[in-house]
């Protein structure tokens, strides 16, 4: 088995955090959210796929930490293949005949993969949220039935089950052929590896074991997840980085990354990266690396 991290993506909804730094490797505390990821897998070798874009960011983070990076042939989210194309291409071109534990790069979890073995079916890690507001037009709601999917729903209006579809998958070699197949006949969900999962279940009639997990899980896409990753996971709902400095401020369920300096201001629901704010009151935003806001 082998383990293959999703990093393709640009991260758009968080940037301009994401212009600088690709959003596995935002700081979550002190450390970055893929420290957080490889030190709950399994001994296995570890490759992570990206873009041409961050791929020298990847390179550097994993030099160190025996992970291998696979770099897909695209430069903007516009050209990029999709979680389903990419895991295609990374099989292709890698000529893989083992088992593939596939992890996307922004999921956030507590719970160890250190025992997970290989299988001879495909898995799909599963997450019970009791309350249906969180899923509802939100996460990939599945339906178990003994331990099996039987039903998979992206984004559902009204939840058909407390499940939801992780970011983690293991898939048996003899899947493989029926990746090829589904990009062929779906073109429009190369993106969507719980697409992928729903057509195997209906269209090919191929067993999916949910296995369900307990513990802390967040999935990071937005400033809202971002900043509810710190108060789950580092326990603070306001966070400053030991580069920052702030003066004379109040800061409400904010998080102050890098060389920042904050004077005589008010922030509420905010990310700032290494920006200078003074006297400035702001709400629900993210101020991007190399910001300058003063008023006199």
């Amino acid at each position: 088995m082998l383990i293959l991290i999703h990093a393709g993506g640009y991260g758009r909804r968080l940037a301009p955090l994401t212009d600088y730094t690709p959003k596995p490797l935002l700081p979550i505390g002190n450390k970055a959210l893929l420290d957080w990821i490889i030190e709950k897998l399994p001994p296995s070798p570890i490759f992570l796929s990206t873009n041409r874009h961050f791929e020298k960011k990847f390179i550097k983070w994993g030099k160190d930490k025996g992970v291998r990076v696979f770099v897909e042939e695209s430069f903007c989210e516009e050209d990029k293949p999709g979680a389903v194309g990419g895991l295609h291409i990374f099989i292709k071109e890698n000529k893989v005949r083992e088992g593939i534990l596939l992890i996307n790069g922004d999921n956030l979890f507590d719970f160890s993969l250190k025992d997970f073995k290989e299988e001879d079916k495909m898995v799909n890690f599963v997450f019970e949220i009791i309350d249906p507001e969180r899923i509802k037009g939100r996460l990939g709601n599945v339906m178990m039935k003994n331990g099996r999917i039987i039903k998979f729903v992206e984004k559902p209006k009204e939840p058909i089950s407390p499940y939801i579809s992780l970011g983690i998958y293991f898939f048996p070699p003899q899947i493989f052929p029926l990746i090829e197949e589904f990009l062929t006949s779906s073109l429009t969900d190369r993106d969507n590896l719980g697409s992928f999962l729903s057509w195997l279940i209906e269209k090919k009639n191929i067993s999916v074991m949910g296995k369900l997990v307990k513990g802390k899980w967040i999935d990071i896409g937005s400033r809202h997840s971002f900043l509810e990753a710190y108060r789950i996971f580092v326990g603070r709902s306001t966070f400053v980085d030991e580069k920052a400095e702030v003066l004379n401020s109040s800061l409400h369920q904010t998080v102050i990354l890098g060389k920042s300096r904050i004077v005589n201001s008010q922030l509420k629901g905010c990310i700032v990266d290494s920006a200078n704010l003074e006297n400035v009151k702001i709400e629900n935003a993210i101020v991007g690396r190399g910001s300058d806001l003063r008023v006199k």
